[in-house]
């Protein structure tokens, strides 16, 4: 073959590189280091696309702006190589072949999706019938025996109604967080994606769906309930025992890009915080002041403008020496050297992005978040007579259609009784873990 050199220009609208400017593709570089900048962003972008040019045997460039404020020229050069077209088998079509004339049914709400979602399967070889309401779903869905389910959820579970209708058929599941990966529930296959997983991943799910449903209905043993965890991926829903734990938690979190803030926003909501969101640094302090340091944990990230991450950190130490949150750094920033400045800024937590879901929940913890009601305080809400009772003696717990009640037992009697005895006590809920662990405790048992 023969080499071919193509020549990118792009002229951009932003402010454009100052006259005279030299550098602009060094990680995390940006023209303006000021506190009071006002452009988003992390500094980056050129140094990736740099990279990439460099990758394909080319460079990249750029020219002074000639008028101040309109922007620069970026030029990308590249190198390729020519070659003689030779027919390609696109990798999906062996899959495409084994799931060609099924019958599948396609739920979602949104119709650009719905759309697309039956483009590929019908390009697949698959027969389709799709909807995008729950209206008529019901009728559609009983039209006839389904090989397979696509189906779109914008939570992390099915509507009812949609749920129950489609439950005989293996289904695929496109849903925006997860856990995801491959279930059963009532010896039906699940698999759980990203809504974002098309088209191959697709493919390769609605395959595996059909080959668990065809190998058990062949005869073929169900999957095992004691299965290796390599075989089957659980699909579990956030604990009711992290919302007891982190409910109610107020959360200040600055973030200048819409998209983080809404994801950071939305994994912790389902863990049952209170967030208040700050556009930037200073927006971060001034939230501080107006809720006069009352948060659990503040999150922060790096590169913001007006006041980027770490000046605030050190503006929101300074200003609540007292303080009995922590601060954790939240960035895409993972040089050499940033960990020891957050560190130096007093953030005593380090998260660099992009993170998983259950990375949030352990950042919580190790930041100490736990608003669970205080065992003391618990003990001490129950009515005077309970309390002098309780001052007074020891304590039994047992459980009554409300919950737990708590019984006066004369602590000598008690103490007695059970001291050494060794208790296990197994308890869902942490509230209700402590208050048994506790109690038994004042006994004299081991738990």
């Amino acid at each position: 073959g023969v080499d071919m050199k193509i020549k990118v220009e792009v002229i951009d609208t932003g402010v454009g590189m100052p006259k005279g400017y030299q550098g602009g593709f060094e990680p995390f570089q940006q023209g303006d280091y000021s506190i009071t900048r006002k452009q988003q962003g992390t500094g980056l972008g050129l140094a990736l696309c740099q990279e990439l040019c460099v990758l394909m045997g080319g460079r990249l460039s750029y020219t002074e702006n000639r008028i101040a404020g309109k922007g620069t020229m970026f030029c990308a050069e590249m190198v390729f190589s020519v070659v003689n077209q030779v027919p390609i088998t696109p990798p999906w079509v062996a899959l495409a072949s084994q799931v060609s004339g099924l019958y599948a049914f396609i739920y979602a709400p949104q119709l650009a999706l719905c759309d697309a979602l039956e483009f590929w399967c019908r390009a697949w070889g698959l027969h389709t019938s799709a909807v995008t309401s729950s209206t008529n779903l019901l009728s559609r869905a009983t039209e006839r025996r389904w090989d397979v389910v696509i189906a779109v959820t914008v939570s992390s579970s099915l509507p009812n109604d949609v749920a129950v209708a489609l439950a005989p058929y293996p289904m695929v599941i496109l849903q925006q967080f997860g856990p995801f990966g491959l279930s059963s529930e009532a010896g039906v296959m699940r698999m759980i994606l990203p809504t974002v997983a098309l088209p191959q991943p697709l493919l390769e799910a609605i395959v595996v769906v059909r080959n668990h449903e065809q190998s058990h209905s062949e005869g073929d043993s169900p999957v095992a309930a004691d299965a290796p965890a390599t075989t089957l991926t659980p699909r579990p829903t956030t604990p009711t025992r992290l919302r007891e734990r982190f409910g109610g938690a107020r959360v200040l979190v600055a973030e200048d890009n819409a998209l983080n803030a809404k994801v950071v926003t939305r994994l912790l909501q389902r863990l049952g915080c209170e967030v208040v969101l700050a556009e930037d640094g200073q927006a971060a302090v001034d939230r501080m002041r107006e809720h006069k340091g009352d948060f659990h944990a503040v999150l922060l990230d790096l590169h913001m403008p007006v006041l980027g991450g770490l000046a605030a950190a050190r503006a929101i130490c300074t200003e609540f020496p007292q303080r009995k949150f922590k601060i954790a750094a939240l960035t895409a920033d993972v040089t050499p050297g940033v960990q020891d400045s957050c560190a130096e800024a007093g953030m005593s937590e380090y998260l660099p992005k992009p993170f998983k879901p259950s990375e949030i929940t352990q950042l919580l913890t190790s930041m100490g978040v736990d608003t669970s009601p205080d065992l003391d305080e618990l003990l001490a809400s129950p009515s005077a007579a309970m309390k002098r009772g309780m001052a007074n003696g020891g304590r039994s717990v047992h459980r009554t259609q409300s919950g737990l009640a708590l019984k006066y037992v004369p602590e000598s009697a008690a103490q007695k009784e059970f001291h050494g005895r060794r208790v296990l006590v197994a308890q869902a809920k942490v509230l209700d873990g402590k208050l048994v662990s506790r109690m038994l405790s004042n006994l004299g048992c081991k738990v």
